[in-house]
């Protein structure tokens, strides 16, 4: 995507890859049933706590600094056997990992940092317990969490989603990997583009997701493929730059980000072009 206001040659800005895309991806590519290749990952803090603690949960994830891929071994199913998880501050760990766990087999500890400690994960509890999983946790529906589950069902479940999308998220990467369809209805949907984002990329993985209507998905238990994946340049940081182009009558692209991105941030660039830039 390039964003410009006079007609003059476009700088290229390298722009670290998204971590909602990464995290999500490398759960999926866990899931499926051959290798994935995840091409120029974001590498930080949540990321790298994120692929440990899949690690954790025995999934065989080769990273390489020189060629910018991880390649990610999925299990083809859920987990299977014990042990303890440390998420250290990544929330998507905390909120995405226990229900896979939760499909697999066996007995697996969730833990992390004083600050994600802090945040609440009862309703994802709550959620699981009524699909067929044993989940206890700390005081006041917190970490530590434990799940203890010989797979999930699946069936039908409202949850509520006004606390963070990433509980919704969780659920829906685990549905295809239950023994039915799973029927999720959300009164109350927030966050709607990461909810996007997760479908876009479940469907990415050989997912099968229907949403008949605003708030009610369907999820059939068809597992995951294997799928080869670029990371996209994360579209918030890349806000920054488009928006130093506009104002300062430079222009300037990003490599491999498009139209065809399954980031909501980058509309910003729709919000541009009404002030005059071309994009």
């Amino acid at each position: 995507m390039t964003i410009a206001v006079p007609a003059t040659p476009a700088l290229h800005a390298r722009i670290p890859g998204s971590k909602s895309l990464t995290n999500r991806a490398l759960l999926l590519a866990a899931a499926a049933d051959s290798t994935s290749a995840l091409g120029a990952p974001l590498v930080s803090d949540d990321t790298t706590a994120f692929r440990e603690a899949l690690r954790g949960l025995g999934v065989r994830i080769d990273s390489s600094d020189d060629d910018g891929v991880w390649n990610v071994t999925g299990l083809g199913q859920g987990p299977v056997g014990a042990g303890t998880v440390w998420c250290a501050d990544a929330g998507t760990a905390a909120r995405f990992l226990p229900p896979f766990a939760a499909t697999g087999h066996g007995d697996f500890g969730f833990e992390g940092s004083d600050q994600l400690t802090a945040r609440p994960v009862a309703p994802l509890a709550d959620a699981l317990r009524r699909l067929g999983a044993e989940v206890t946790t700390g005081p006041g529906g917190r970490l530590p969490l434990r799940v203890r589950s010989q797979g999930l069902d699946g069936g039908a479940l409202t949850v509520d989603s006004t606390l963070s999308s990433q509980f919704l998220t969780g659920l829906l990467m685990a549905g295809p990997l239950m023994r039915r369809p799973l029927a999720l209805t959300v009164p109350e949907l927030v966050s709607r583009p990461y909810i996007d984002m997760t479908i876009a990329l479940m469907r990415r993985f050989g997912a099968e997701v229907d949403e008949s209507a605003p708030g009610e998905f369907t999820v059939r238990p068809t597992g995951y493929r294997g799928a080869d994946l670029p990371i996209e340049p994360d579209a918030s940081t890349a806000s920054y730059v488009f928006a130093a182009a506009a104002v300062t009558g430079v222009s300037v692209r990003v490599p491999g980000l498009g139209r065809g991105s399954l980031q909501g941030d980058l509309r910003f660039t729709e919000v541009l072009a009404r002030t005059g830039a071309r994009v």
